[in-house]
């Protein structure tokens, strides 16, 4: 896999079986160097296992076994978002995951600790505002269900009309 000049991108023509998504991932994850990590993660963090064959598999448990641990390890997820920029692709939800696993990098600033609290205050908001919108909706059903009731008219195997007729209370 290469970045612009490899060639799935030289061709000006895209390869059957590519997921755009998955594949930027892949992409921006060999820019940081972290193939190795990838490959060892590849099922912890995303779908990838599609992009990960046996002989990779392999290739990747015998370079461990010589290398040791520093071979191989959990993706950092601030140095994939750092590098990128050209796509867009966000990785926020992954980088809560890994501070949520293995803690925060102790080359990641404040500011960046920052802005994901923030974005879990949001994403905690958000929730909060959807379930009390789906309350709210249940409460109207069943305000509706209780006030009204359903006619079918028409002949037994026949396409029938429903009508919503209002209760006397």
């Amino acid at each position: 896999l290469a970045h612009n000049g490899g060639p799935i991108f030289n061709k000006g023509m895209t390869f059957h079986g590519y997921d755009g998504t998955k594949l930027l991932l892949v992409l921006n994850v060999q820019a940081t160097g972290q193939i190795p990590q990838l490959i060892d993660s590849v099922n912890a963090y995303t779908d990838l296992h599609t992009y990960v064959n046996t002989a990779t598999a392999q290739m990747y448990n015998t370079c461990k076994a010589l290398l040791g641990d520093t071979f191989g390890g959990h993706i950092d997820w601030f140095k994939v978002d750092e590098q990128e920029q050209a796509t867009g692709h966000v990785y926020e939800m992954l980088k809560q995951k890994q501070v949520a696993v293995f803690g925060v990098p102790g080359w990641v600033d404040a500011s960046e600790i920052a802005k994901l609290e923030e974005a879990k205050v949001e994403k905690v908001a958000s929730i909060d505002a959807m379930a009390e919108k789906l309350k709210k909706i249940a409460e109207e059903k069943a305000i509706y269900a209780g006030a009204h009731f359903t006619v079918g008219i028409g002949a037994p195997l026949t396409k029938s009309k429903r009508i919503h007729v209002k209760k006397k209370i």
